[in-house]
């Protein structure tokens, strides 16, 4: 395997739409809650609206 590819595929790319790869087990609960915060917040706003 070519090593430039192997260092290249976990950069994080421009205007991702999602978070870089996380690296602790305390930014896997951090994603994980701003997941179930983001889920709830669309399902309310669409009962609201």
């Amino acid at each position: 395997m070519n090593m430039l590819t192997m260092i290249s595929n976990d950069v994080p790319t421009p205007y991702a739409l999602y978070f870089q790869d996380s690296a602790t087990p305390n930014q896997e609960g951090i994603m994980e809650l701003h997941d179930n915060i983001m889920f709830y917040l669309c399902i309310i706003l669409g009962l609201v609206t």
